[in-house]
């Protein structure tokens, strides 16, 4: 199963050093399925507009299809 990481860049909350070392501490228990990382620039609630959580989740489903 393909795994997409949203990584929020304004985060405070997670900043994206601290999401950086999660996502390499999860690939590292799963080196043959890595997580396929997109980044954007948005706080830790997601993009505000709504069409930016259109366009990522049809990339993300795209991958799964």
């Amino acid at each position: 199963m393909p795994r997409t990481y949203l990584r929020f860049g304004e985060d405070r909350a997670i900043p994206p050093a601290l999401q950086d070392l999660m996502i390499r501490e999860a690939d590292g228990t799963t080196p043959r399925n890595r997580f396929r990382v997109r980044s954007l620039a948005a706080p830790h609630v997601g993009p505000r507009d709504p069409a930016v959580w259109a366009d990522e989740l049809e990339r993300v489903a795209r991958t799964c299809g």
